[in-house]
C-alpha cells in the first residue's frame, strides 16, 4: 500500500510532472521568461543577423574612412592654385583675369588668392611694367593679397607674378604675361563762351567745360587767343583749377577773328578745344596805313651817289679846262 501509495502519490506526480514535460514541451525559465524551443531558434537567428549586420556596417565604416582619409592625403598632396582676379571704383564684381586681357578702370585692383589655405604662410603680387620698366609690389600673410595698379602711374602692358611661401619653407610662383591695364583716361574739355560770333569789349568770362572719367582727377587749364582765327596763338593764363578767366580785350586790335583755345591736363595726359566760329572783340582802331614817300640820303643807293660825286668833280674840271683854253684863244 506504501508502494502503491508512492506509485499512486509520488510516483504519479512524477510521472505526471514527466509526462508534463515530454508531452507538453520542454520549458526554460530565462529572467522570468518562458520560451519554448522554435523562440529559442527564432532569437538565436535575430541575434546571428545582428551580429552580421554589424560586421558589415562596421566593415563599410573602415571602407568609408580608409576612402577619406585617401582623398584627404590626395589633397593634401594636391600644390596650392591660383585665382588671379581685378575690380575697379567703377565695378566692384571680382573678374578673372587671364594672359592677353585688356584690363580698364578707373583704379584697377589686382587680387591674388590661393586655395586651399592651410598650408600658406605668406603670399606676393608683383606687377612688372616691362617697357618703363617700373615694379610695384604688395605682400600680405595668408593665402590673399591685393595692388591697386593706378601706383603704375600710367597704362602699360604687364607681367602680373604671384609667389606664395608655404609653412614647410618651400614657395610656389605663378606668372600672367602681356595683361593691359588702362587706369588713366584722357580729360575732355569744351569751350562754352565765346564760341563763335559774340561781339565783345572790355572785361568778359571766358569759359568752359572739363570732366575726366577717373575720380577726383585734379584738371589744369591753359587759356590761348588767336587774333588770325587760330594760325597762331597768344598764352593769356596757365596753371588754371577753375573754369573760367576774366579776359580784359581792351587792349586789343578791334578785329572779327579771334577764336580763343582751352587746353586741360590731368598730369599724365591733355587734350584742347578751340571756339567754333571767330568772335569780335577789341577797343583798338585799326592804325592808318596811308603813308608819306620821302626819300633820305640814307635810302639812296652808295653807289648813285659815287656817280653823282664823280660826275661833279668832272664837270668842274672840264669847266675850268674850257675856262682857260678860252682865255688863251683871245
Amino acid at each position: 500500500m506504501e508502494g502503491a501509495a508512492f506509485r499512486g502519490g509520488g510516483v504519479m506526480d512524477y510521472m505526471t510532472r514527466t509526462d508534463w514535460f515530454g508531452d507538453i514541451g520542454y520549458r526554460q525559465s530565462i529572467a522570468g521568461l518562458t520560451l519554448r524551443k522554435p523562440h529559442v531558434l527564432l532569437l538565436l537567428l535575430m541575434l546571428v543577423s545582428s551580429l552580421a549586420l554589424s560586421a558589415v556596417s562596421m566593415m563599410e565604416l573602415h571602407d568609408n574612412q580608409c576612402a577619406l582619409a585617401r582623398i584627404t592625403n590626395t589633397r593634401a598632396e594636391m600644390p596650392p592654385t591660383l585665382s588671379l582676379t581685378y575690380y575697379t571704383h567703377w565695378n566692384s564684381t571680382k573678374v578673372d583675369v587671364n594672359s592677353g586681357d585688356q584690363l580698364e578702370g578707373d583704379h584697377i585692383i589686382l587680387n591674388a588668392t590661393w586655395s586651399p589655405s592651410t598650408e600658406i604662410n605668406r603670399t606676393r603680387i608683383e606687377v612688372n611694367a616691362t617697357a618703363i620698366p617700373t615694379v610695384k609690389y604688395s605682400e600680405q600673410n595668408g593665402n590673399t593679397v591685393e595692388i591697386d595698379t593706378r601706383a603704375l602711374g600710367s597704362n602699360f602692358t604687364c607681367v602680373i607674378n604671384s609667389t606664395i611661401w608655404l609653412h614647410n619653407g618651400t614657395t610656389l610662383a605663378e606668372l600672367v604675361p602681356n595683361v593691359f591695364l588702362g587706369n588713366f583716361f584722357v580729360p575732355v574739355v569744351e569751350v562754352v563762351s565765346p564760341n563763335g560770333h559774340e561781339v565783345w569789349t572790355g572785361a568778359n568770362n571766358i569759359t568752359w567745360n572739363a570732366w575726366d572719367l577717373n575720380e577726383n582727377e585734379e584738371l589744369t587749364f591753359e587759356v590761348l587767343v588767336s587774333s588770325d582765327s587760330g594760325v597762331t596763338f597768344q598764352l593769356l593764363s596757365t596753371g588754371l583749377t577753375e573754369t573760367r578767366f576774366l579776359w580784359d580785350c581792351s587792349t586789343f586790335l578791334n578785329l572779327s577773328t579771334y577764336v580763343v583755345e582751352i587746353r586741360v591736363s590731368d598730369g599724365i595726359f591733355s587734350s584742347h578745344d578751340v571756339s567754333d566760329a571767330p568772335f569780335r572783340a577789341g577797343e583798338i582802331g585799326q592804325p592808318d596805313t596811308t603813308t608819306t614817300t620821302s626819300t633820305t640820303m640814307e635810302e639812296i643807293d652808295p653807289r648813285v651817289i659815287m656817280f653823282l660825286a664823280v660826275l661833279i668833280i668832272s664837270s668842274g674840271f672840264i669847266a675850268f679846262v674850257v675856262y682857260y683854253a678860252s682865255k688863251s684863244w683871245v
